[in-house]
């Protein structure tokens, strides 16, 4: 999976200042980007490890956007690409159909740093 495009510092300052939480912004960011590249990946532990932030908070994050109608549960869950380890299978999300993720993609390409050469 790729990394997060966007400059982490400045969406985080502006996440504290706008939602009062400085991870909202870039874990919406995060689901935007997984459920379009690897929708098999949009899960609480794939996100912490793709922000490098702690598990707990990404699902503090979760409930919020879960709560508010913006992920649900995958009914038809894609496929992992390669088998897993053991415990149990992760809980696979998706974008609902909410045009807070158009908007989010217009905000999020404020902060997107230049692909490197």
């Amino acid at each position: 999976m790729e990394t997060f495009p966007w400059d982490t510092a400045e969406v985080q300052t502006l996440s504290a200042t706008l939602f009062g939480s400085r991870h909202r912004l870039e874990v919406a960011l995060a689901i935007a980007l997984v459920s379009e590249s690897a929708p098999d990946k949009l899960y609480r532990q794939a996100l912490a490890d793709l922000l490098e932030i702690r598990d707990p908070e990404v699902e503090k994050q979760l409930r919020v956007f879960r709560k508010i109608g913006l992920i649900e549960k995958h009914p038809n869950p894609p496929p992992p690409p390669a088998k897993r380890g053991p415990g149990r299978p992760p809980i696979i999300l998706r974008k609902t159909s909410d045009h807070f993720w158009e908007c989010l993609q217009e905000l999020g390409d404020r902060f997107r740093r230049p692909p490197a050469a």
